[in-house]
């Protein structure tokens, strides 16, 4: 039986959390009860409108983390446009 993979290594996904939170991050991989991510940042309002800010502050930017799946509530591929804001915030590459 073949099996899909929805996401793929390094797709920028965007995910609703059951705190009403919204993150944007780079997923890696995922087993039964948990999501594994890098960068991740959060959705927030700014004085420019939304913007992504840091989801933790105080760990290693560059680390694994990981967010249980009960925690979801949704999962999606993230917009092109701000998947390309994602990536400027966290790589310095400016995307056109």
């Amino acid at each position: 039986m073949l099996i899909e993979r929805p996401y793929n290594e390094g797709d920028t996904l965007s995910m609703k959390l059951s705190s009403g939170d919204e993150i944007v991050a780079s997923y890696e991989r995922e087993c039964e009860e948990k999501y594994y991510l890098r960068k991740p940042m959060l959705l927030a309002q700014t004085n420019q409108g939304f913007g992504l800010v840091p989801y933790m502050f105080t760990v290693n930017p560059d680390k694994e983390i990981s967010i249980r799946k009960s925690a979801v509530i949704s999962v999606e591929p993230t917009h092109q446009d701000m998947a390309k804001d994602y990536l400027t915030k966290t790589t310095g590459i400016q995307i056109s």
